[in-house]
């Protein structure tokens, strides 16, 4: 079904209509695995291969929206340590193409969807001229995170990334680069992670794509929810930059969407996922562990809306 979008993203019916679409099927996305280890533990966390893509393009998405459609996807939002790791591990590093910092654009004309299919198309091409063949993708947008710096800005949303692969205090286009959360050697940010934050939750530009990161994760050979193991402060490190648990587990302000809620230590939070569709199977489950998956992902069936024809568009 053709999807008819406004002209902007400023448009009441956007966030609908973006909604919609992901709740109609009409989205792509699948999952690739990204390592980490920390205090005697090691982890596999799936990110989405590349962004998020409706009609053939990636949309930029708000705090709301980008937590709302996450939800949908048995997903959640990047901490600044997983989006970092997510760069280094990446086949392929994209630079930024910054619209607004090549080409002047004022924040009204960064929220048109033909700035966001333009953009699209160039990243598009970027893949092309590196000859990708697949693989995970990252480093041009700067998605919105979750951090225990949150709920001291109500009404207030923090992006950070677009990475660049120059140190900390040198220029790119005019602009100082920042370090990066982990210190990553010779990798900077043009969004930084630095408070207070001040974009509210509807800034759906370009530049906001929707990489995220699936509920379902493996920890020291076990499958976990990442709601348990981000309050753990024997795992949290695992996610964490600062090796401190978290204390939310979304974007504050932005009700559970698209599910039946249930408690959590982070709050009220959508049920635990079933496993990503091509994620990589843990070696050694018993018949009993792989049936307890198999519940969980018909309780996410069931709480969402047709989450299980969604994942037919899930590639891994």
């Amino acid at each position: 079904m053709a999807i008819t979008w406004p002209a902007d993203a400023k448009d009441p019916s956007y966030e609908p209509t973006v909604l919609a679409a992901v709740q109609a099927g009409q989205f792509e996305v699948s999952f690739t695995p990204i390592q980490n280890s920390w205090n005697g533990h090691s982890a596999t966390f799936y990110v989405t291969t590349d962004a998020v893509k409706i009609d053939g393009f990636r949309p930029g998405m708000g705090a709301r929206l980008m937590q709302q459609v996450a939800d949908l996807l048995g997903c959640t939002l990047l901490t600044g340590r997983l989006s970092d790791l997510a760069y280094a591990q990446a086949a392929v590093k994209l630079t930024p193409i910054t619209l607004g910092m090549m080409g002047g654009l004022t924040t009204n004309d960064m929220m048109k969807i033909s700035t966001m299919r333009k953009e699209s198309q160039m990243l598009d091409a970027a893949l092309a001229k590196a000859n990708y063949a697949g693989g995970l993708v990252f480093g041009p947008a700067k998605p919105w995170l979750i951090d225990n710096q949150l709920p001291k800005y109500p009404g207030k949303a923090e992006n950070y990334g677009q990475y660049v692969p120059q140190a900390p205090g040198t220029n790119w286009l005019g602009v100082s680069v920042a370090s990066t959360v982990s210190k990553l050697p010779n990798v900077g940010v043009i969004q930084g992670y630095w408070w207070p934050p001040f974009h509210t939750l509807d800034q759906n530009d370009y530049s906001e794509m929707a990489w995220l990161f699936h509920r379902y994760c493996i920890v020291d050979g076990q499958p976990r929810d990442t709601l348990d193991v981000m309050v753990d402060p024997e795992l949290c490190g695992l996610m964490t930059h600062d090796g401190k648990p978290l204390t939310v587990g979304r974007q504050p302000g932005v009700a559970p969407y698209g599910c039946t809620p249930v408690n959590s230590k982070v709050g009220p939070m959508c049920p635990m996922p079933t496993m990503p569709v091509g994620a990589e199977p843990v070696e050694g489950l018993t018949i009993a562990q792989k049936v307890l998956l198999g519940i969980g992902g018909l309780v996410l069936a069931f709480g969402t809306f047709e989450l299980v024809k969604h994942l037919r568009w899930l590639r891994g």
